[in-house]
């Protein structure tokens, strides 16, 4: 008895928290008790308006359950069942308020995902033409992270027919372009590979022409120069011309050394590792 009264003083004080705490103590405690149905009812009236759809729906949950063990286990006198007519017209009332609410939200979540997805396209479309503008591989990159992010933000399932009809162009023009694109930065750095190679070559056959006698007599003085500026590079790698000079290269020395020498050189050129 005290404890409903702890518990019409905490909600005449508009102390929700503390009120709701002895309520659902009550009915937990005594769930045959009509009044402390009564007193739920009168809680949530209170705060109904003022919660999210989850909070409400939890709410109305919890009654329907309370007044499910009431009428299973309760002594139903005439009194009480009218009692607990009035009540189910007061939730009815407090269900249409939480379907309004909840189609509200419904339709805030679509119209928020329409939006964003709407913002996303745009940003996919934007970024497929800065693809041609980048300059350098990792710039490129740059782009492609950040769109794999947005696209990770894509909600797929309420694109309209139009959008699902540009998404997949989009996807089609992103396949090409990466291509493309990846090509030629891959054939950049090929020349610029092949660059550094040949101008490596040029040096070691310069250095060798201008001290031949000494190197063809000292093997490891030669190695070192084989190693670092001809049997690093990868022929795999080659244009067709750098092939050729690269021969040209190896040719060149290679006659002019004693067969023990050439065959250091012929086992260094396959076990040297390549950039």
């Amino acid at each position: 008895m005290f404890a409903y009264r702890h518990f019409e003083n905490a909600l005449a004080l508009n102390d929700l928290k503390k009120a709701e705490t002895i309520i659902i103590n009550l009915i937990n405690d005594n769930p045959k008790n009509i009044k402390y149905l009564v007193g739920y009812v009168d809680f949530i009236e209170k705060k109904f308006i003022d919660l999210d759809v989850v909070q409400m729906e939890k709410s109305l949950n919890f009654f329907t359950q309370v007044e499910n063990k009431f009428l299973t286990y309760g002594f139903l006198t005439k009194g009480k069942l009218s009692e607990i007519s009035e009540l189910d017209q007061r939730i009815a009332k407090l269900k249409e308020i939480f379907y309004a609410k909840r189609k509200d939200v419904e339709k805030e979540i679509k119209n928020n995902a329409k939006k964003t997805n709407e913002e996303i396209l745009t940003f996919l479309e934007t970024e497929l033409n800065k693809l041609d503008e980048a300059e350098s591989e990792e710039q490129f990159d740059k782009i492609l992270n950040e769109v794999k992010k947005a696209e990770k933000k894509l909600n797929l399932s309420t694109l309209e027919d139009s959008e699902k009809e540009l998404y997949n162009s989009l996807i089609d023009q992103y396949a090409n372009k990466i291509a493309i694109r990846t090509q030629e930065f891959e054939n950049k750095s090929l020349t610029i590979y092949n660059i550094e190679c040949l101008d490596n070559l040029k040096y070691l056959i310069e250095t060798f022409k201008k001290g031949k006698k000494k190197l063809t007599k000292n093997y490891e003085m030669l190695e070192d120069l084989l190693i670092n500026n001809m049997f690093c590079y990868d022929t795999n790698k080659f244009f067709q011309s750098t092939l050729e000079y690269y021969q040209y290269c190896y040719t060149y020395i290679f006659v002019r050394l004693a067969d023990t020498e050439k065959y250091k050189m012929s086992k260094l050129a396959l076990t040297t590792r390549k950039k």
